[in-house]
C-alpha cells in the first residue's frame, strides 16, 4: 500500500512519516480504532483555526511527526499503549503544535523529521508498517510476505509491535490470522517446537488460534518451559490449565489401578446364608484373578515408579502404551517370565493369555481423554510425544476476560473514561 491511497477527504489529521510520505486522515476514525489516538486527539489539543483559513479548504487541525526514538531500549517488548517517553518504540509520533493558519508554531526545519529524506535509498519498514496499520482503520486491506512462514512472520512482528503502540491489535490480528494459517501444517508444527513463543505471540495479537494452539502444547511439554518466559496474563491461564492436567491424569490412574473385570464380580446369591459364593464357584475364574493380578501388579509399579510424572512429558509415553494395548504392554515376553514364576498346562497360558488380552482392551477407554488431540496438529502424519489434551474454551482466553472485567467496572461506577486526556 502506498501513501497515497491514505488521503482520506475532509481529513483533519496529519501524520508525517518523512517529507516524502504524508498521511492525511480523520480524527473520528482514529479516536473509535486507536486507544492511543483516542488520548493523543483531544479536543483542547485541536488547532482553533480562522474562518479564512477553513473557507480555503484546509480542515488540519492536528499533526504529527514520526520521530526515531534516540533513548529506544531493543530489550523492552512492551509496546503497549502503557509504553511511553523513553520506554515507548523506536519510532513514535510527536504532537506538531499548529497555529490558527495551521502552520507549526515551533518546528525547526533541522528537526523536522528524524528519519529524513528517502532519495532512492531503501524505504524504511516503519512507513510501509504505517500505511498498513493505518490504512487497516479504513478498511483496506494489507499482505505480508507469504514467501514462508519465517518471512511471514518478520513482516508481521513491525505491524505487531506498531499496532500494540497504537494500542489497535484488534484491527490487525485477522490478517495476520489469516496469513499464518494459510501454511498449515507448517504453522502448527511451529507451534509444537516452541508453544512459548507462540503463547505470546497469540497473546499479543489476541489470536484465538495461536494461543488455543500453542497453550495445548505448552501445558502437554511443560517439563521442558520456565513459566516466567510467558506473560502473566497467559502464565495464568497456562498454569491453570497444567493444574487441571494433573487432575485428570490422577482420576485416570485411579481408574486403572481400580479396575475389576465384570465377569469376575458375583451376584449375591447367599440368600442370608453365611456362606454365599462357593470356593468352586470363584475357583473357575482362577485365571482371570491371576491376569488381573498381574495387570494390577505392573500398573501400580510403574505409576509408583513416576511412568506418570511431569518430567516425563506427563506420562505420554506411558499412556500412549495403555492407549494402544496389544503388545505394546505387558507383552508375550514378560507374560513368559510370569508363567515361570506361575508354571501352568498349555491351555492354562492361553486362557490367561485370554483374560490379560481382554483386560487391557477395556482399559484403552481410560486414557481416552488423555490420548485425545485437541490441537490442530495432524499427529499422524507429525507425532508429538506430549499430551495435546487440554481443551481451551472462550473462557481461558485473557483478553476476553480482561474486557468482561471492564465492562462490569464500567456498569458499576456508571461511568466511562472519554478518552481525551493528552499524554
Amino acid at each position: 500500500m502506498q501513501a497515497e491511497y491514505l488521503q482520506i477527504a475532509g481529513s483533519d489529521v496529519e501524520i508525517i512519516l518523512s517529507p516524502a510520505r504524508r498521511l492525511n486522515v480523520t480524527r473520528e476514525t482514529h479516536i473509535r480504532n486507536s486507544t492511543r489516538f483516542a488520548k493523543i486527539l483531544a479536543i483542547d489539543q485541536a488547532a482553533k483555526l480562522d474562518w479564512k483559513t477553513i473557507s480555503s479548504g484546509f480542515l488540519t487541525r492536528y499533526r504529527f511527526v514520526l520521530y526515531r526514538n534516540a533513548n529506544f531500549d531493543p530489550d523492552r517488548l512492551d509496546y503497549s499503549t502503557e509504553a511511553g517517553g523513553d520506554l515507548g518504540p523506536e519510532y513514535q509520533l510527536k504532537a506538531v503544535e499548529l497555529n490558527e493558519k495551521g502552520r507549526a508554531v515551533d518546528w525547526p526545519r533541522d528537526s523536522r523529521n528524524s528519519l529524513g529524506y528517502e532519495n532512492g535509498l531503501v524505504v524504511p519498514t516503519i512507513f510501509h508498517d504505517y500505511e498498513r496499520v493505518v490504512g487497516s482503520f479504513y478498511n483496506k486491506q494489507f499482505e505480508l510476505d507469504q514467501t514462508n512462514l519465517a518471512t511471514i512472520l518478520a513482516d508481521a512482528g513491525g505491524i505487531i509491535d506498531l499496532a500494540e503502540y497504537l494500542g489497535c491489535t484488534s484491527i490487525i490480528s485477522k490478517t495476520i490470522d489469516l496469513s499464518l494459517v494459510s501454511e498449515g501444517q507448517t504453522l502448527y508444527r511451529s507451534i509444537a517446537a516452541h508453544p512459548e513463543n507462540w503463547i505470546d505471540l497469540g497473546h499479543r495479537i489476541s489470536s484465538r488460534m495461536i494461543f488455543r494452539e500453542a497453550l495445548i502444547h505448552a501445558v502437554g511439554q511443560s517439563s521442558t518451559i520456565n513459566p516466567g518466559d510467558i506473560c502473566q496474563e497467559a502464565r495464568n491461564v497456562y498454569l491453570r490449565k497444567l493444574n487441571d492436567i494433573e487432575k485428570m491424569k490422577t482420576e485416570v490412574n485411579k481408574n486403572l489401578v481400580a479396575y475389576f473385570p465384570a465377569t469376575l464380580q458375583k451376584e449375591d446369591k447367599s440368600g442370608g446364608l453365611i456362606n454365599g459364593r462357593s470356593k468352586s464357584e470363584y475357583g473357575e475364574d482362577v485365571f482371570a484373578w491371576m491376569a488381573l493380578s498381574f495387570y494390577k501388579h505392573w500398573m501400580s509399579l510403574s505409576i509408583i515408579q513416576g511412568s506418570t510424572d511431569e518430567k516425563r512429558a506427563h506420562g505420554f509415553e506411558f499412556y500412549n502404551k495403555i492407549s494402544k494395548g496389544g503388545e505394546a504392554y505387558l507383552s508375550q515376553e514378560q507374560v513368559l517370565e510370569f508363567n515361570q514364576l506361575f508354571p501352568m498346562t498349555f491351555k492354562g497360558k492361553r486362557v490367561f493369555a485370554d483374560h490379560l488380552s481382554s483386560i487391557k482392551e477395556e482399559v484403552r477407554a481410560f486414557v481416552a481423554p488423555l490420548m485425545r488431540n485437541c490441537s490442530q496438529l495432524d499427529t499422524h502424519n507429525y507425532p508429538v510425544s506430549s499430551l495435546a489434551c487440554t481443551e481451551v474454551t472462550e473462557e481461558d482466553f485473557p483478553w476476553i476476560t480482561r474486557k468482561e472485567s471492564v465492562v462490569d467496572d464500567e456498569d458499576s461506577t456508571g461511568e466511562e473514561s472519554s478518552g481525551m486526556s493528552f499524554e
